[in-house]
């Protein structure tokens, strides 16, 4: 008796994974990431949202970082729980 693998005989077509290629391709109001190959496409933030974000960065890094830069993955949680 001849064994077969049945997973070679699926159905399911498989899936091209997203490149960067993909990403360079993206209109130019969209942004993009790649995640498990998945390509995620979303309109880029706004100008006054951009400088909002930067500004709180900003003070964030400011307030908790360490020396030579680095923040601790304690402050990102204490961050975290300060904002929900």
């Amino acid at each position: 008796m001849r064994r077969v693998n049945l997973n070679l005989m699926s159905a399911t077509p498989r899936r091209k994974m997203a490149s960067y290629e993909d990403i360079l391709a993206l209109p130019e109001h969209l942004v993009g990431e790649i995640l498990d190959g998945d390509l995620y496409a979303l309109p880029r933030p706004s100008p006054r949202h951009a400088l909002a974000a930067s500004g709180l960065g900003a003070a964030v890094f400011d307030r908790f970082a360490k020396p030579g830069g680095a923040m601790s993955l304690e402050t990102c949680i204490v961050i975290g729980l300060m904002v929900a």
